[in-house]
């Protein structure tokens, strides 16, 4: 058997999204990942 599992669920956007590091320097991308839920020990989490 196995253990409980903790899960971040992600959808992936389409789109022009800006992306920025540590220097401040930005670039631009086509995709990008938004939280979608969270699973902890097993059981879904509401978001805050």
């Amino acid at each position: 058997m196995g253990a409980p599992a903790d899960v971040a669920l992600m959808e992936l956007r389409t789109g022009k999204f800006d992306f920025v590091d540590n220097y401040k320097g930005v670039r631009t991308g086509a995709q990008r990942l938004f939280p979608a839920g969270v699973v902890l020990a097993g059981k879904q989490v509401k978001a805050a």
